[in-house]
């Protein structure tokens, strides 16, 4: 019969596994917090699932000796009480929850409880107050032990510090035999002379190594016989926990083999000593440690341990997380908080980029409670999802087989706890020198929890990230070469996997794509046409190039230069790539061709008191127009004709900023017109902007009409005075008259709503991956797109591969059918999907039937 200290777990089809890293809830805190405070045995435990949530729990009746602290409970209730832990085997099904409190028949100690709504089916119930340090169970020496903590006098050390708090006398309810201890805890006084020794005195659990042990006198795997590990859930010679049979290959009277074990069986082997319990009942402890480099899950199902392999579960080789937006229950919007949003991604890029493991987060949800339902949360508790006192934060995994011989993971949610609750104070920073002596490190939490979805077990190593507890004003960011290591294992052992109609995850890939960026000179062309030269400015090395002139032009030269040959605003994108991918860079209005305006039909004449008194224009600011001239000394030039060299490039039915700096020792009065009819003549109604009596700095804005006239160099006068402007041509007192040009892009053509350009495709690192990229719809009010794939030669045949983009203008990692396909990318809005193309014909394409197509809407850009 298998034996273990703290926990008995059962293994059906399909279960869930979840981990998490606690912090040390003092005694007094769980005196002053628990309702009942109890000595009891436990006498039977009956898992059952819950008609509310759904979720299975286990039910344990407790046969209560003695009352420390009383609830308002009748004593003779407290005879025979129920507690219910989260977790257990029911009807095909098994969800094991840590940290929770795993209790069996014959466990005794102190129990800490809180009273709870009825379960279904109980009217009345309890549930431990602190989770795991809510027992301090009893040894069979006589002492008493919880996570933290070994109590060497029971009743010094717990009894009497009980009552002193309380206040409250101890209450007999019923006798405490002792006999009724289950001896499963090794006792301290093991036996150091009957294991000689052990090989290898390093291992990995969970990955179906074989230890052997030397010895003699170990009798035959019969009655009691087991082998007990050090368990790491509770630190380094805390409680030990014992493998189940399966994990025995071989035993005989002076040697035994066996599997090293894992967590989800119940057992997390951490390094320590490893003791065996003969056939007579005979502890036998090594005399040195056994070193577990890493330990990770596996499956103990019909008779066999099986590895578990993680899958391609988001069609781009891994995991995807959302972020839980609820707020329901008095919970916390995740995404409102930047700090701890940053700090997640940054501890699954750490993981990420140290073990290849894949994952990313991608949207938001309103899901806050773990559920197996596909969507994987990252998410605070609430007041409905509280988790228990002292826990940080828990991850959960999802498990499930396929044909009984194959277990995978099918899902991850991650839960923390909320700010400023159960004392806890999140640091959110990047740098770990920030922490103060009362704060919980939220980035070492997260990279602990997400190493339990890399389905690593917890590491009897006070200073990794996969140790079981943090303490206040510490961090521990450092991923360890065992945690790597532990990661690439798993990683590796999965990304071969193809069955059951999924695949493994793929090794994720650190190095970061190319970002694009580009130059250009000159960006202001003055004439007909012009030769513009581009230079690449991208970073992280791109070996291929595309460039759109915006003429309809294009390269895929590094360095080109390239001849526009009619006037006009033309919008210029760069697309940097290389076998990690890349993206696009554009860069609205860029360069601008045109002749000069046509001359001014007068030009203003200017007093005799001008150069003087720093009086004038320094600095006009205007869209891509940033033009510094003279510095307000005698000798500057009173009129100055800019408009061949100093352009800035506008659209029709917009405003921009627009800022003038003039002298810094006296009020001045600007004022600027603009000829946007382009007939010469720079009349009262086009003035666009005025500033009057300020100093140095005038700044506001400039609307562009929709009538002005496009693709043409226009006009615009900026002048200063000390003295009043009444016109653009009037006589200058003190002040300065500037003239540059004002270049209107042409309007958008018409198309069909929701119509994108240039959509691009292009092969990602892993040849089976493709990434897509295109340009911003033209519809009004789209904010999102989705991706539709199709057989080529069946145009009519394409369903949706994703039904969002966030918003975003690319997707990497889409994986391709089998056989020659083609894709279209639809945007959408609250309204209406849009188009999906025109056929050959130019006849409009019928949406598709997926679900998450919405009304389609067949009228024209406007």
């Amino acid at each position: 019969m298998r034996q273990r200290i703290l926990l008995t777990a059962f293994l059906s089809l399909s279960f869930v596994s979840s981990f998490g890293m606690i912090r040390e809830v003092p005694l007094d805190q769980r005196i002053e917090q628990a309702s009942l405070i109890v000595e009891a045995r436990v006498v039977e435990s009956t898992p059952f699932r819950n008609e509310d949530d759904g979720l299975i729990y286990t039910a344990h009746r407790l046969a209560v000796s003695k009352a420390l602290k009383l609830d308002a409970s009748p004593l003779d209730t407290l005879r025979d009480l129920t507690v219910v832990t989260p977790g257990g085997e029911f009807d095909g099904s098994l969800h094991v929850v840590h940290p929770s409190l795993d209790l069996h028949a014959g466990a005794a100690g102190l129990f800490f409880l809180t009273s709870r709504k009825a379960y279904a089916g109980l009217e009345r119930a309890y549930v431990p107050e602190a989770s795991v340090q809510s027992f301090v169970q009893y040894l069979s020496d006589g002492q008493a032990q919880d996570p933290f903590h070994t109590y060497r006098d029971v009743a010094s050390e717990l009894f009497d510090v009980v009552r002193e708090q309380t206040g409250a006398p101890l209450t007999e309810i019923a006798p405490f035999v002792p006999a009724h201890l289950e001896q499963t805890a090794p006792g301290s006084s093991a036996n150091l002379e009957t294991i000689t020794n052990f090989t290898p005195t390093t291992v990995r659990a969970g990955v179906l190594e074989v230890l052997t042990i030397n010895g003699n006198n170990f009798g035959t795997n019969t009655g009691p016989a087991t082998v007990f590990f050090d368990d790491a859930d509770d630190g380094q010679g805390g409680s030990f926990g014992s493998i189940d049979p399966e994990h025995v290959v071989s035993w005989s009277n002076t040697q035994i083999q066996v599997l090293v074990p894992s967590r989800v069986n119940g057992v997390s082997a951490g390094t320590g000593r490893i003791i065996v319990r003969n056939s007579s009942g005979q502890d036998f402890q090594s005399s040195s440690d056994l070193t577990i480099q890493y330990g990770l899950n596996s499956i103990n199902s019909g008779g066999q341990i099986y590895r578990i392999k993680t899958l391609d579960l988001n069609g781009r080789g891994g995991v995807t997380y959302k972020y839980s937006t609820s707020t329901a229950n008095n919970g916390v919007d995740i995404t409102t908080i930047p700090d701890a949003t940053a700090r997640f991604e940054d501890a699954i890029s750490d993981w990420n980029c140290s073990s290849d493991w894949n994952v990313d987060v991608d949207g938001t949800t309103t899901i806050a409670a773990p559920v197996d339902d596909g969507v994987n949360i990252a998410a605070f508790d609430s007041d409905t999802t509280a988790l228990p006192s002292g826990v940080l934060g828990r991850a959960t995994s999802y498990f499930s087989s396929c044909g009984g011989d194959t277990w995978r993971v099918t899902g991850m949610d991650i839960v923390f706890r909320r700010n400023g609750t159960d004392g806890v104070n999140w640091y959110y920073g990047a740098s770990p020198g920030g922490i103060g002596i009362f704060d919980s490190d939220f980035y070492s939490v997260a990279l602990h929890e997400l190493g339990h979805h890399v389905q690593h077990n917890h590491i009897n190593d006070t200073s990794d990230v996969m140790y079981f507890s943090l303490t206040q004003g510490t961090t521990s960011r450092n991923l360890s070469t065992a945690d790597v290591q532990g990661g690439a294992d798993i990683v590796n052992h999965s990304s071969g996997f193809s069955g059951c109609g999924q695949s493994g995850m793929q090794n994720y890939s650190c190095v970061d794509p190319p970002v694009p960026d580009f130059t250009a000179a000159p960006t202001m062309n003055c004439g007909s046409s012009a030769t513009v030269n581009f230079t690449d400015l991208s970073t992280n090395g791109p070996n291929s190039w595309l460039w759109n002139f915006g003429d309809s032009g294009s390269s895929t030269v590094r360095n080109p230069a390239h001849n526009y040959t009619s006037q006009g605003l033309y919008t210029v994108s760069l697309q940097a790539t290389d076998e990690n991918g890349g993206s696009t860079e554009t860069k609205d209005n860029f360069i601008a061709v045109a002749d000069a305006p046509v001359s001014a039909s007068c030009n203003p004449t200017f007093a005799g008191h001008n150069n003087c008194c720093r009086i004038g224009l320094i600095n006009v600011t205007l869209a891509g127009l940033n033009k510094t001239t003279d510095t307000n000394t005698e000798g500057d030039p009173l009129q100055e004709n800019f408009t061949c060299s100093d352009m800035a490039g506008l659209e029709a039915g917009q405003s921009y900023p627009i800022s003038v700096t003039t002298g810094p020792s006296n009020n001045e009065n600007v004022r600027v017109y603009v000829d946007w009819d382009n007939d010469g003549i720079l009349e009262a109604g086009e003035l666009a902007f005025e500033s009057i009596n300020m100093l140095e700095n005038h700044s506001g804005s400039i609307s562009v009409p929709t009538s002005a006239v496009r693709e043409t160099a226009l006009r615009m006068r900026v002048l200063s005075d000390f003295s009043s402007i009444s016109s653009p041509c009037e006589n200058i007192e003190f002040g300065q008259v500037e003239d540059y040009s004002l270049l209107v892009a042409a309007d958008a053509a018409a198309g069909i709503p929701g119509e994108i350009a240039s959509l691009q495709v292009d092969k990602n690192a892993n040849p089976a991956w493709l990434d897509l990229s295109w340009g911003a719809s033209c519809g009004v009010g789209a904010s999102d797109y989705t991706i539709h794939e199709g057989v080529i030669g069946s145009y009519y045949s394409h369903t949706a591969t994703e039904c969002t983009t966030a918003g975003a203008t690319s997707f990497s990692g889409l994986v391709p059918g089998a056989g020659s396909r083609y894709y279209l990318v639809v945007p959408t809005s609250t309204t209406a999907e849009g188009s999906y193309g025109p056929d050959s014909s130019g006849s409009e394409r019928p949406v598709s039937t997926s679900v998450c197509v919405a009304t389609q809407d067949a009228t024209v850009c406007p």
